[in-house]
């Protein structure tokens, strides 16, 4: 039982950074990179950075979905819970790079 909770906290904690960052995103002036550091370069390239944010911030609040489902589920099963964390952290991380990418070359 200590571990379902355990579980479960840990994909709370990672929902809500993921909400956290997606409610930040959109109310960002500048844009907001995926990864560290890239802030200067998509100065020079976003030419509509209200909606670069506004739908980065989007794909950030879904994948903190998938993180909050998936508490949800761990609560319930502990193997369910880790294997939804093992897909969010490779299919689902890969996923919103590749939103972040076609986001690139919709607002540059």
């Amino acid at each position: 039982m200590a571990g379902r909770i355990i579980l479960s906290l840990c994909c709370l904690l990672c929902a809500g950074a993921f909400f956290l960052n997606g409610y930040l995103c959109r109310i960002r002036s500048s844009p907001v990179a995926f990864w560290t550091g890239g802030e200067q370069a998509l100065n020079k390239t976003i030419k509509d950075a209200a909606g670069y944010n506004r739908e980065m911030g989007t794909a950030f609040r879904w994948y903190g979905l998938g993180w909050l489902l998936d508490a949800i589920g761990a609560a319930f099963s502990p193997t369910v819970g880790l294997a939804v964390m093992a897909a969010l952290c490779t299919l689902g991380l890969f996923l919103l790079w590749r939103r972040y990418r076609q986001l690139l070359s919709k607002y540059s």
